[in-house]
C-alpha cells in the first residue's frame, strides 16, 4: 500500500467503527513500519492511539504525544502535528496555556480550520472570549462561514465556554 492508501484505510476504519479498533491499530502500525519517515503516518498514529476504544497495555498515556513529536522530528513544519499536540494538551492534559502555543505554532506554518477552532476554544477556555471571537471573525478567519466555526462562535457568545 502507498502512504495515501494507508491514510485512507485508517480513516475509513475509524469512520466505520466510531473509534480506533484493533484493526485500525494494526493498519497504522504496519504503515509506520513500512514508511517510518512519513510524518503524516506518525501524526495519524497519535490520533489513532487517542481514539482507542479500549485501554491497551501497548500504549502509555504519552504514546500519542510521542507519535506527534516523531512527526515533528521528521518534518518540523508539519503543522498537523502541532494541531494534534494542541488538541491533546488542551483536552487530555487539561493545559490550555501550553495548548495555545501549539496552535499558534501550527498557524504560523499553515492556517487551517482546525487550528482556528483549536485556538478559539483554548482562548475561550482561558477566559479570553473577545480575543477568541476576534480570531474567528470574518476578515480574520477564512473559515468563519464553516458550520463548526459558526457553532463555536455561538457557543462562546452563549457562555458555554465560561468557567470551563
Amino acid at each position: 500500500m502507498t502512504i495515501t492508501e494507508y491514510v485512507d484505510a485508517v480513516i475509513q476504519s475509524q469512520a466505520e467503527n466510531g473509534s480506533a479498533t484493533p484493526r485500525t491499530v494494526d493498519l497504522i502500525e504496519k504503515a509506520v513500519l513500512e514508511y517510518p519517515k512519513a510524518p503524516e503516518l506518525w501524526c495519524l498514529r497519535g490520533d489513532v492511539i487517542q481514539l482507542l476504544e479500549e485501554p491497551n497495555e501497548t500504549y502509555t498515556s504519552t504514546s500519542a504525544v510521542d507519535s506527534y513529536c516523531r512527526a515533528l522530528e521528521l518534518d518540523p513544519q508539519w503543522s498537523e502535528a502541532y494541531e494534534s499536540l494542541g488538541f491533546y494538551t488542551h483536552v487530555v492534559a487539561d493545559n490550555p496555556q501550553e495548548a495555545e502555543g501549539f496552535f499558534r505554532k501550527a498557524m504560523s506554518i499553515s492556517k487551517t480550520e482546525d487550528s482556528f477552532i483549536g485556538l478559539g476554544r483554548v482562548l475561550a477556555h482561558l477566559g479570553r472570549k473577545d480575543e477568541a471571537l476576534a480570531l474567528l471573525a470574518p476578515g480574520n478567519c477564512p473559515f468563519s462561514s464553516e458550520p463548526e466555526v459558526k457553532e463555536l462562535v455561538t457557543e462562546i457568545n452563549e457562555g458555554h465556554w465560561d468557567n470551563t
